[in-house]
């Protein structure tokens, strides 16, 4: 995908009835997860619009629900 004339990839895409279901940003355990990592997925959720991202760096695991009417998260405990 292009962001800001810049090819991107994500990590992973889950997807559910051919739409984006979930996002998936994945980082090495040695990287901790930063502001700047929520930025990166919401950047991806611009174009892509999955209604759940999660952000792993396999020590830490981050799951939040997109309302995309009141742009803002809910985290969750569990991967839906």
């Amino acid at each position: 995908m292009k962001i800001n004339k810049l090819n991107k990839r994500l990590d992973i895409l889950v997807q559910f009835n051919k739409r984006p279901h979930i996002i998936i940003e994945c980082k090495p355990p040695k990287i901790p997860i930063t502001q700047k990592t929520f930025d990166q997925i919401s950047i991806y959720n611009k174009i892509m619009k999955a209604p759940f991202l999660m952000i792993s760096n396999g020590i830490k695991n981050f799951i939040f629900q997109v309302d995309k009417y009141k742009k803002k998260f809910s985290f969750l405990k569990h991967i839906p």
